[in-house]
């Protein structure tokens, strides 16, 4: 049944049809509640509709008088005079009524016949003795004005034009008497609304909703049929053409139908507002199924006029960037604005000074938008600049020279980010290959130490032996410790370190490390010199991991330190942080920038006075990001100085453990 055409018609008629009945109802719903005749009682309502037709009869002869007048229009002179009794103006208009009460015309068409209706005109005229007296222009049943004077059964109203007087008088039950044919048809169209006031609501309400029910029937069902190509008048028919046609239609059809006024025949403004509704119905209803249609069949858009226009206009500019895209960027500049001038040049001897400013305004906001556009370019570079590599430029509305610069930025952030994930890679994969290295020279550089540890227990009376001995002795342990040094720096320089975070006293922790190194301190004559706060400075951190810090730089200050001087060891309170200081005077020129010395094995490439890996300050470094803090080296001449930051602990949780990576 969806796809039955006869079906679908039959729901489009029955749609109209509800429609009609609709608004009939509407209109006769809207014009008993304007009169609220929905609460009062059968008497008051009757008395409406009754003075309503008095006062239709009463315009009905004034409109009638007023055609009279414009017929018989007669002008006699007058004169006005000053104090001085000079004439200043005269003239003016009067109007011939001498024949209204005269003529055997009917004002209202069949009143000669309508025993329940009658009316006077009177006039008010002077007599020669100057008294005013009321004239009566023109009387229709006389008789029966005396009778409705005396009597009760009639209804009586009056209205003034110009300087007359119209008094109608009409029985109070019209279908007892006869009426003038229009008054007559007034009272049967009143009295049809007031009739027909509840049927009204219910068939409004009944054929509102079957015509919503019928319309949603059609537009679920229009267009299921696969019948219209690629080639059909209907799919190619634009949408915008269509909804044009329909407003026009609908314009010609309101203009057709309510061009007359139907205000006092309620018959025919029912048969117009029928005729008007059935069209307009058919018009819309037709347009929305077309519209349904081409939204199911997905050719809204490609079949528009506004689809043809994007086309030609894109097939235009694809020619004339490929034109113009081989230009330097230099001579398109000139070429614009080469153009622009003398455009503008041309534009003042023809534009007026109106239209020159719309053009020079258009010029502005060309040129901000597409500074805009540049100033989004300069925003990218400077994210790529500063490191942000996950920085993306939009290129929404960028056309030419300026979306092909944008892409390259894109692209240099993804080549530098390709560079950085192979860098990381290669960083990686050296440090596993230094983690897995060292563990296998741990199993043969364990059976050495051991051995000489042997030969050591030995009795040996070979003295150039022993001194062999003692060499391997010291070689395989300094082995052992840069062995060590390398797991240790691998580890925190990938984060595989696993952290039992703690509050921890740090002074206490500090003077602790310096005890241990107070032997080796005195051997190479430097003097320990700390200073601490009163109060006590709590840091969340990895007592293991910080005394390993700790140990580390008070190695590197016993290896490097010049005899003889001080080495000051410092935990002061800097806002909320504690920051630790260790500054010493290097015994060997520091010729390299703090950012080399915390590269790993510096000292193994700078210098090979002493012992050591060249790993304690990067290890160092590390293990104190990885616990939230910071490491800072600052070089003044042979000073060297190690700054340490760590926030202060105020209470919270009493440990926090941070898993190897």
């Amino acid at each position: 049944m969806k796809e039955s055409f006869v079906v679908k018609v039959v729901a489009y008629i029955l749609i109209l049809l509800c429609m009609m009945v609709t608004v009939l109802s509407g209109i006769l719903i809207y014009i008993n509640a304007s009169n609220q005749w929905y609460t009062k009682d059968y008497d008051a309502c009757m008395h409406d509709i009754y003075q309503e037709m008095l006062e239709y009869a009463c315009y009905q002869l004034d409109d009638t008088i007023a055609s009279y007048e414009s017929d018989t229009v007669a002008s006699e002179e007058t004169t006005i005079e000053d104090e001085n009794g000079d004439v200043v103006a005269s003239s003016s208009t009067t109007y011939d009524l001498k024949g209204l009460g005269d003529t055997e015309d009917e004002l209202l068409y069949g009143e000669r016949n309508a025993d329940g209706f009658a009316y006077t005109i009177t006039k008010p005229e002077k007599d020669q003795s100057g008294n005013v007296n009321t004239v009566t222009v023109r009387e229709v049943h006389p008789e029966l004005v005396k009778y409705a004077k005396e009597s009760n059964g009639f209804l009586t109203d009056n209205i003034v034009h110009n300087d007359m007087t119209i008094s109608v008088y009409m029985i109070k039950d019209p279908d007892a008497g006869n009426l003038p044919d229009t008054v007559f048809m007034k009272y049967r169209s009143m009295e049809k609304i007031y009739k027909y006031r509840v049927e009204a609501i219910v068939a409004a309400a009944l054929c509102s909703i079957m015509a919503l029910c019928l319309f949603i029937f059609m537009v679920t069902t229009v267009g299921r049929r696969k019948q219209e190509d690629e080639r059909s008048i209907l799919a190619k028919t634009p949408a915008e053409i269509v909804l044009l046609l329909a407003c026009i239609a609908v314009m010609f059809t309101l203009e057709a139908a309510f061009g007359s006024n139907y205000e006092n025949n309620f018959d025919m403004l029912c048969t117009a507002v029928a005729a008007a509704t059935l069209v307009i119905t058919s018009i819309a209803l037709g347009a929305v199924l077309f519209l349904v249609i081409k939204l199911r069949n997905h050719n809204l858009w490609s079949s528009s006029v506004l689809c043809l226009l994007y086309r030609i206009i894109k097939w235009a500019a694809g020619h004339a960037k490929r034109f113009f895209g081989g230009f330097p960027l230099v001579w398109k500049t000139v070429l614009v604005v080469t153009v622009i001038l003398l455009f503008n040049l041309a534009a003042l001897g023809i534009m007026s000074g109106s239209a020159w400013f719309l053009w020079a305004g258009a010029i502005f906001v060309l040129a901000v938008l597409t500074a805009q556009k540049m100033k989004r370019l300069k925003e990218g570079g400077r994210h790529l600049a500063e490191g942000d590599l996950s920085y993306q430029i939009d290129t929404k509305d960028l056309r030419g020279d300026l979306l092909d610069h944008a892409e390259n930025l894109n692209h240099i952030r993804e080549g530098i980010s390709a560079a950085v994930e192979e860098q990381m890679k290669s960083e990686r994969f050296r440090s596993e290959l230094i983690t897995n290295v060292s563990h296998d020279i741990k199993t043969p550089l364990t059976s050495i130490i051991n051995y000489v540890d042997f030969l050591k227990k030995e009795e040996i009376d070979n003295e150039q032996a022993k001194e062999y001995i003692g060499v391997l002795d010291r070689q395989a342990t300094r082995l052992k410790k840069l062995t060590e040094d390398l797991v240790e720096a691998s580890k925190a320089a990938t984060g595989n370190v696993k952290l039992e975070m703690i509050p921890c006293r740090v002074g206490v922790l500090m003077m602790q490390v310096m005890g241990e190194y107070k032997e080796k301190t005195e051997a190479a004559d430097l003097t320990m010199i700390p200073s601490q706060p009163e109060e006590d400075l709590e840091i969340l951190a990895d007592g293991r991991s910080l005394w390993r810090v700790f140990d580390n730089l008070l190695n590197n200050i016993c290896k490097y330190s010049q005899p003889g001087t001080r080495v000051y060891q410092t935990l002061e309170r800097q806002d909320d942080k504690a920051v630790i200081i260790y500054r010493n005077v290097s015994a060997y020129e520091l010729n390299t920038s703090e950012d080399e010395l915390m590269e790993r094995f510096v000292r193994g490439d700078k210098s090979r006075h002493t012992e050591g890996s060249g790993l304690g300050l990067s290890i160092a470094q590390n293990l104190v990001e990885l616990q939230g803090g910071s490491f800072r080296i600052h070089i003044d001449g042979d000073l060297f100085k190690v700054i340490i930051e760590f926030p202060l602990y105020h209470g919270g949780p009493l440990a926090v453990t941070i898993p190897e990576k």
